[in-house]
């Protein structure tokens, strides 16, 4: 699976834990917060949700997101991404490509229903984006995700709500993604497909099962290894420029519950491994 399917699923210490969610509890001098992992997109099956996150949820004071994520469903914001995917003027997605990636991605897209001049004016990133979650729907994950799911409830409770990054840094991440790589992004995506609902299957079990090595193993790793820049923007910079608010929520609002991507948590990168460097203590969250 590709850097762009696993940032869009997930957009995730040595060793194997398992534990019963991916939720841990984040402490030091009593102050605490909890710290889960997510997947963005779920299939109907995947509700009720562990009660482990229902839990933290009810007992946190405030909730923080990556990102707001009402605002992702605003339709400005709708028009600032696309706005964002276009190619520059006397450019095409066609033009872009090798012949190899280019003419994969017309098989592709003449399978699904679709045609190369619907999206000939935008990048590479956009039209991953879209045929990624195409697929995931066709493969019924088109429910909400667990940050959609307790944003609406915090709305509804009337819980404070925060974010680590605004919607436009998000957005310049998609936007600046593989470039220069733009045809291999293609590949890579198309391949990512053929096996995308056992690569799912492998990454919601180990979301669920709390296991954090297998979750780096199969959305992690070959992002470090095949797309090492991507690799750092995406999640080294990220991780780094949001654990100076993780690490103002525990001395200034704690039992605050905080959500991202799974990704960002496993890893030697991961935002657990760093906390604990920094002399917090890490434990699983639950009964």
């Amino acid at each position: 699976m590709s850097f762009f399917s696993r940032f869009l699923i997930l957009l995730l210490l040595p060793g194997t834990v398992w534990a019963q969610t991916f939720l841990w509890q984040v402490s030091k001098d009593e102050q605490r917060i909890w710290l889960g992992g997510t997947i963005h997109l779920l299939q109907a099956s995947d509700y009720p949700l562990p009660n482990e996150f229902e839990q933290a949820f009810q007992a946190a004071k405030a909730v923080v997101f990556e990102t707001n994520i009402s605002a992702l469903s605003d339709p400005d914001v709708g028009r600032r991404m696309q706005q964002r995917m276009l190619l520059p003027p006397g450019q095409s997605l066609p033009a872009m490509l090798t012949n190899e990636a280019r003419q994969a991605l017309i098989q592709y897209v003449e399978q699904r229903g679709l045609s190369m001049d619907q999206l000939r004016d935008f990048s590479p990133q956009w039209v991953a984006m879209l045929i990624t979650v195409q697929e995931l729907h066709r493969l019924g994950m088109s429910e909400e995700g667990v940050d959609a799911f307790f944003d609406r409830r915090a709305r509804q409770q009337g819980k404070p709500i925060g974010e680590l990054e605004t919607v436009d840094e998000q957005i310049e991440f998609i936007a600046t993604m593989a470039s220069g790589r733009e045809s291999e992004l293609i590949l890579q995506t198309l391949s990512d497909l053929r096996q995308l609902q056992q690569q799912m299957n492998g990454l919601r079990q180990a979301w669920r099962s709390g296991n954090r090595t297998q979750l780096r193993q199969l959305g992690l790793d070959p992002m470090r290894e095949y797309y090492p820049k991507v690799y750092q923007s995406l999640v080294v910079q990220r991780n780094q420029a949001w654990m100076p608010h993780i690490e103002k929520l525990l001395q200034r609002q704690p039992d605050t519950l905080v959500l991202v991507g799974a990704l960002h948590l496993v890893g030697p990168d991961g935002l657990l491994d760093q906390l604990q460097q920094r002399g917090y203590t890490i434990e699983y969250f639950g009964d």
